[in-house]
C-alpha cells in the first residue's frame, strides 16, 4: 500500500495551501498525526490552558523529526472524521495491526476539544475495537471532564505532575484559565476559581481517574532543583499506577 508523503497538494484551509500528508487521495496538514515508537499520536489543537507540556521539557527540547511531529497550522483544528481516517490509513499502510495504540497529545491540550476527542475515539473503536487509547494532559480540567474520560473508558491517561506543591506548580505550569478571564469563560474547559487552586485541580484529576478505574501515569520533568522523589510520592498517594521521568533539555 502507498505510504504517506509530504507534499504541497491541496489541503486547503481558508485561502492557503498547506503542506499535507497524502495517501490514496486523502490529505491533511502535516503534524495532524505522528508516530513515536509503535504509538500513533493525534494532534487536536495548538491551544492550551497553561504552559504547553512540550515547553516544560526545556529550551533545547526537540521532538524527533522522523516522528512527523509538527505544530498545526495556525487556525486549523482537525475534525473527528479526519483524525479517524488518518489512523486507518497509517494502520493499513504501515502494517501496524488490528490493535493499534493511539495517543491524543500534540502541541496543545487535547481536552480543550473534548467533543471531537470523544467522537474520534468512537470512530476508531468502531474500526479497531481492541485499540488502546491514551490521553496526554496537564490535568487542569474539572470533575465533569474527568468523569467523561471514565465514562468513555479511555484506557490510560498521562498527567503531567510538574511539581510537588502549589507554589512550585504554579510557577512551572503558568495556568491561564482563571474564572473571570474572558479566555476562560469562552473555553470548553471548566475554569478553576483561582490560580492557586490549579495544583489541587491536577491532584484531584489524578485521584478521580484512579478511583474511576483508569490507568493513570504521572510524568515529571527532571529539571534542575525539582524534588523528583516528592513528586513520585505524591503521585502514588493520589493513586497513580505509573510514574515516569522525562528528560530536561538545556
Amino acid at each position: 500500500m502507498a505510504m504517506m508523503a509530504l507534499t504541497t497538494s491541496p489541503a486547503l484551509f481558508g485561502r492557503r495551501v498547506l503542506p499535507s500528508l497524502t495517501c490514496r487521495g486523502f490529505a491533511a496538514p502535516v503534524g495532524t498525526i505522528y508516530k513515536l515508537g509503535k504509538t500513533l499520536y493525534l494532534s487536536m489543537t495548538n491551544e492550551c490552558n497553561a504552559r504547553r507540556l512540550i515547553d516544560t521539557r526545556g529550551p533545547g527540547f526537540k521532538v524527533s523529526p522522523e516522528s512527523g511531529f509538527k505544530r498545526l497550522p495556525d487556525g486549523y483544528e482537525p475534525d473527528a472524521k479526519t483524525l479517524a481516517d488518518l489512523v486507518n490509513i497509517r494502520v493499513k499502510s504501515e502494517n501496524i495491526g488490528e490493535n493499534p495504540t493511539i495517543a491524543f497529545a500534540g502541541y496543545g491540550e487535547p481536552l480543550l476539544r473534548r467533543k471531537v476527542l470523544t467522537e474520534t475515539v468512537a470512530r476508531i473503536r468502531d474500526t479497531y475495537p481492541q485499540s488502546s487509547v491514551r490521553v496526554v494532559t496537564n490535568g487542569l480540567v474539572g470533575r465533569s471532564i474527568v468523569q467523561h474520560l471514565i465514562d468513555i473508558k479511555i484506557n490510560k491517561v498521562s498527567v503531567a505532575l510538574l511539581a510537588p506543591g502549589p507554589a512550585s506548580y504554579e510557577l512551572m505550569a503558568k495556568p491561564l484559565f482563571i474564572k473571570g478571564n474572558e479566555e476562560c469563560e469562552n473555553s470548553q474547559v471548566e475554569c478553576v476559581d483561582d490560580s492557586k487552586l490549579a495544583f489541587d485541580t491536577v491532584c484531584e484529576c489524578i485521584k478521580q481517574l484512579a478511583q474511576g478505574g483508569i490507568q493513570v501515569e504521572c510524568t515529571v520533568v527532571e529539571r534542575p532543583g525539582l524534588h523528583i522523589e516528592a513528586c513520585e510520592a505524591l503521585a502514588k498517594s493520589l493513586g497513580a499506577q505509573g510514574f515516569r521521568r522525562r528528560s530536561w533539555h538545556k
